[in-house]
């Protein structure tokens, strides 16, 4: 028994093993839902600092594994899936900054082509991490001839393949399919798609478990070779600086008039205006801000590049300001929508880049932008969680449409999911008789009704969701009020609430 245990790789490997037994006793016929990801990840974490309990990096590893797993729990606090993307890439960023520290680089000090190979790294280590793993584990009692141990390696390599295309070849031919479930119990489809998971998840944790105490050798920082004179620098900068200033002037132009003034000016109604070249503004700031990040590489005389990219900052700064003016100009004239609160977080992230560049770079510390722009992104990310979007969507355009600013559009909030019954409801009294009987059908249908579609998240904890459980208990607790804006459509299922088994037909109106 000390043998299985007593090195590094073979430590990694039954944990790994552990790890992917776990994996698919928890997800097998359900998924990496939200409280399989957090426990799963959570046991990656404890497993990756055990092993690297004496290595340097350990402190490193639990505080990104930290913040991976707060991530992953607060995706059980909302449903809508542009929170899960936010998360995932908080996961991802944190992943990333544990294979830089076991690199030998720190958070602080890494530049942007070794954090670019840090998330790089990420997938790679994930799938090709294992092979390191598996040329290292040594057999005891070892075999006499060396042949023996190559092979019994080419088993654990080839057992994943051979288990995909055995389910592959299943699923394409009856026939196949039908010799598979003669054989005994062990080789049955379904206990192929056990092994087949575990065999995944397990060998994706031994990829990323290797990282735990595996040191890698430090990528150097690439410099460019490059380098543009005084002539050069001046005459590129001064160029930008004459077009970008040109059309920073015409943006604040726009900034200081009301949407009178600019629909003389540009000939367009004020929505035609905030809907026209708001994503190209967007993309303006971040090419340009890539782009003074390349140059300030590629400039020799730094003083004289400083002062050109200060004065493109502020015009980007202009640029982003009137992007921000279009966004208010749209929200008053359509209101909020989930690709609106991205935008605005988009908007957010660019321009506090864009300070932390000038606070940088530009003052000659760019050891600190990257790291900094990656912990704004985090600060983004995390804060588009709590603000809770669609519930906020929700909140705006019904108070919106409670002073008569605009129609409400009771489909697209209700298609916002869990996130948005809370308010729906809190706002369902004030709300028009037409519009509580619309909301009235489509929550009870989708909340209570037998066919509930959402029945699925309430019935087994590996789909728990805290917002799916909070939509569920509102929408019981109001039942009666939402009956009597239902009962308007005259249809007899809807009569009681024991009524509730049947879903309404389509194309019901309500009176």
């Amino acid at each position: 028994m000390p043998n299985l245990f007593n090195s590094p790789p073979r430590q990694t490997f039954w944990l790994a093993l552990l790890l992917g037994l776990l994996g698919d006793q928890l997800s097998f016929g359900v998924g990496f839902t939200g409280p399989v990801v957090l426990i799963w990840l959570g046991s990656l974490v404890l497993c990756a600092g055990w092993l690297a309990r004496n290595a340097r990096w350990l402190r490193s590893l639990l505080l990104w594994g930290a913040i991976a797993v707060l991530a992953a729990g607060l995706r059980l606090w909302l449903a809508f899936p542009v929170v899960d993307v936010a998360l995932f890439l908080v996961i991802g960023t944190a992943a990333a900054q544990i294979l830089l520290r076991t690199a030998g680089l720190g958070y602080l000090q890494a530049d942007l082509y070794q954090q670019l190979l840090a998330f790089v790294r990420v997938p790679l280590q994930a799938l090709l991490g294992s092979f390191f793993i598996l040329g290292r584990l040594a057999f005891k009692p070892a075999p006499a001839h060396p042949a023996v141990t190559g092979a019994l390696r080419g088993v654990l390599l080839a057992s994943p393949l051979l288990l995909v295309f055995s389910l592959l070849f299943a699923t394409a031919d009856v026939t196949f399919e039908n010799y598979l479930s003669q054989l005994p119990g062990l080789f049955s489809l379904t206990t192929l798609q056990h092994l087949l998971l575990v065999l995944v998840l397990g060998w994706l944790a031994l990829g990323l478990l290797a990282a735990a105490w595996q040191a890698r050798t430090t990528h150097p920082s690439r410099t460019l070779t490059v380098k543009l004179g005084n002539a050069e620098t001046l005459m590129m900068m001064g160029l930008l600086a004459l077009l970008f200033l040109a059309f920073a002037g015409l943006q604040l132009s726009h900034l200081l008039h009301d949407g009178a003034g600019i629909a003389q000016t540009t000939g367009l109604t004020i929505a035609e205006y905030a809907r026209h070249g708001f994503f190209q503004l967007l993309f303006i700031a971040a090419l340009a801000l890539a782009m003074l990040l390349l140059l300030s590489g590629c400039c020799s005389n730094q003083r004289l590049f400083a002062g050109f990219a200060g004065l493109l900052l502020v015009c980007v700064l202009i640029v982003l300001a009137s992007a921000v003016q279009r966004m208010l100009f749209y929200l008053d004239s359509f209101g909020l929508s989930i690709d609106r609160v991205i935008a605005s977080m988009v908007m957010l992230w660019l321009c506090g880049s864009l300070l932390l560049f000038a606070a940088t770079v530009l003052r000659n510390r760019p050891a600190g932008f990257v790291s900094s722009v990656i912990t704004l992104g985090i600060g983004v990310c995390f804060g588009l969680t709590l603000l809770n979007p669609a519930a906020l969507v929700t909140r705006v355009n019904i108070e919106r449409s409670l002073r008569q600013q605009q129609a409400l559009d009771a489909d697209y909030l209700f298609k916002l999911g869990a996130d948005a019954v809370p308010d729906l409801l809190a706002y369902f009294p004030q709300l028009p008789s037409t519009t509580q009987c619309e909301l009235g059908m489509a929550l009870l249908a989708n909340w209570v009704g037998s066919n509930n579609s959402n029945a699925l998240h309430l019935q087994d904890w590996r789909h728990w969701n805290r917002a799916y459980h909070l939509a569920q208990s509102l929408v019981q607790a109001n039942s009666q009020q939402l009956l009597v804006a239902a009962q308007r459509t005259g249809n007899r299922y809807y009569s009681s609430i024991g009524n509730l088994t049947e879903l309404a037909p389509g194309g019901l109106k309500c009176q």
